[in-house]
């Protein structure tokens, strides 16, 4: 069996999480797993935002500049060959290929969309994932929302946490909306739950412990999401570095998608 739990707003997945009980995700100390040194002090975190990680979260958008940049550029605008235009291929002319001049013009992906893409960003992280391995993800999400949104589309955010339970095989996915399709993605008011360990490993683990899932007993599975909307892989260890964050941007577009070729793709990471 598989449980789906929903939550429409933050507000409401942060009362729920805060509950009283000898929990994981309320008794763990080791800070550097969790996120925070308390409960209490992630649930302020969640409520009063964490501008820090904003700060941090918006410099890692920076470094991301050029890819967002490449890839907008990449699905904006299209090549056409005429015999005249803005540059001359040389390869074309000695051909003999009379059309050997080159302009970009900009293509369909560059028009007005009204699609609303419902993206969930999983947030599922098995133990050894550091908290620099999920901030790099949340990064990503961050950038490729950034894409998406430029070309025109609107993207309602979501996040979410999937567990199996090793005893009997039963599986759960919590779900949050940090994000309407209508709202500006504001680093300020979702760095928290999108890049902070303390978001899976005391809050969803707090949701989670309630619903039976304790992460003592459980791993990460799939999440189960209705059909058309969009999930992410869960975050690895090895999302921490430059170059996954870049493919990680890439791989959102393209599933939501914003499909690029093997040239496209190589030049946008480079």
């Amino acid at each position: 069996m598989h449980t789906v739990v929903t939550y429409e707003t933050v507000g409401e997945f942060i009362a729920a999480a805060d509950t009283n009980g000898e929990k994981v995700s309320h008794t763990g100390l080791d800070e550097s797993f969790h996120g925070t040194a308390t409960f209490p002090e992630a649930v302020s975190l969640a409520v009063k935002g964490w501008p820090e990680g904003a700060e941090s979260l918006a410099k890692l958008r920076a470094e991301l500049e050029s890819v967002v940049d490449k890839a907008i550029a990449a699905k904006s605008c299209k090549l056409e060959w005429d015999v005249t235009g803005d540059f001359l291929d040389v390869g074309r002319v000695l051909s003999g290929e009379p059309e050997c001049c080159g302009s970009f013009r900009e293509g369909q992906d560059s028009q007005p969309s009204t699609r609303v893409i419902k993206l969930v960003a999983n947030v599922s992280a098995i133990g050894g994932v550091k908290q620099k391995s999920i901030f790099s993800a949340g990064a990503a999400v961050f950038a490729a929302v950034d894409v998406l949104e430029t070309l025109g589309h609107r993207v309602e955010l979501w996040l979410g946490s999937g567990s199996h339970r090793r005893q009997d095989g039963e599986k759960l996915t919590v779900l949050v909306k940090v994000k309407d399709a209508a709202q500006p993605f504001e680093p300020d008011r979702v760095a928290f739950f999108l890049a902070h360990n303390a978001s899976l490993r005391r809050l969803f683990f707090s949701v989670e412990e309630d619903l039976g899932f304790s992460p003592n007993g459980t791993g990460t599975c799939p999440l189960l999401v209705e059909e058309g909307a969009i999930a992410t892989p869960e975050v690895r260890q090895e999302d921490a570095t430059a170059a996954a964050r870049a493919a990680r941007v890439l791989q959102v577009c393209e599933s939501c998608g914003v499909s690029f070729t093997k040239e496209e793709r190589e030049a946008i990471v480079s």
